[in-house]
């Protein structure tokens, strides 16, 4: 049985030799992703999202929608 050099744990269970990512980095890989695509970009007061209400922060990728509003990161379409 193999051990993972970082969390010693069996490396058939450990996230690290998986290639799982925390979920904070998979959030500002998905961020990156938004901005650099040229239709969103950081918000730079806090605000809400018109299409599902949830409050977003500074930083936040946004893009806006005529006429409905500012839509967030948090109703982004799915990557493809």
């Amino acid at each position: 049985m193999a051990r993972c050099d970082l969390t010693e744990l069996d490396t058939t269970a450990c996230a690290h030799c998986l290639g799982h990512t925390d979920p904070e980095t998979e959030t500002k890989r998905e961020r990156a992703r938004l901005l650099n695509s040229g239709r969103w970009f950081p918000a730079q007061f806090p605000g809400t999202c018109e299409h599902c209400g949830q409050r977003f922060e500074p930083g936040t990728a946004i893009r806006m929608e005529i006429p409905s509003g500012w839509r967030a990161e948090c109703c982004a379409e799915p990557a493809r």
